[in-house]
């Protein structure tokens, strides 16, 4: 039993260790700056009409959100193929 607790004690230290020392993705200020409609221009400059639609990151607290979300989209997928070879011609 003390084993236990010890391995259970081990891995969550190393988990918030992890956690804590993780960095975000770097982002370059060049790309950012030009995708983003909000950013600062010069007087003369245009502003593309078409904003980029790119996904957010995920958030802290959504990280576990994302695999739930991917495992629904390969159900709908499947579910679609499924009743598109069904069909009959």
């Amino acid at each position: 039993m003390k084993t236990f607790f010890a391995i259970v004690l081990l891995a969550t230290a190393l988990f918030f260790w992890q956690r804590s020392h993780q960095q975000p993705a770097p982002a370059t200020p060049a790309a950012s700056a030009a995708g983003s409609p909000l950013a600062k221009t010069t007087v003369g400059a245009r502003v593309s009409p078409v904003a980029q639609i790119t996904p957010r990151p995920a958030s802290a607290q959504n990280w576990i959100k994302r695999p739930i979300d991917r495992a629904h989209e390969v159900a709908d997928q499947v579910r679609k193929r499924s009743e598109e070879t069904q069909q009959p011609p």
